[in-house]
């Protein structure tokens, strides 16, 4: 799957966002579908690199049994590679995004945010050529 990356951000863990160590990919393939990875933890810890679609995560909040609230586990089907770090880094990076938001102003409890609002939002880099650069593939070409 060819994605383009379209923005680089960083930002901060589930249980201390105020500290930023992760960093994130935004990328958008062929057909304007967006998906998210991570791609750097500062503070050590395992995760998979692994695009996740955003369409893949609004399905899985919205066929989530008891959906609201929900935790960051519901995420942890959608990678191929396992770690412990998975969901909750993506979570922490949709959380940054507005995609999700903290159920009651708990650490752990989520729901769904505003994706229509982070769409519009990013729309213009999607139509945009933008094309940042990849460390994922320059670390595996290593």
């Amino acid at each position: 799957m060819n994605i383009r990356i379209i923005k680089i951000a960083d930002f901060g863990k589930l249980t201390s966002p105020e500290t930023t160590t992760l960093t994130y990919n935004l990328g958008v393939d062929a057909s304007s579908n967006i998906h998210f990875r991570i791609t750097d933890n500062k503070t050590g810890g395992l995760f998979s690199p692994e695009w996740i679609a955003l369409d893949a995560i609004l399905d899985t909040v919205k066929t989530a049994p008891d959906a609201k609230p929900f935790s960051a586990l519901i995420f942890d089907r959608l990678f191929t590679y396992r770690s412990a770090n998975n969901a909750g880094f993506l979570v922490a990076a949709l959380l940054a995004e507005g995609v999700l938001q903290r159920y009651k102003e708990t650490k752990r409890m989520l729901m769904l945010g505003n994706p229509d609002e982070f769409l519009a939002d990013i729309k213009p880099l999607v139509d945009s050529d933008t094309s940042l650069h990849d460390v994922i593939a320059e670390r595996l070409e290593a």
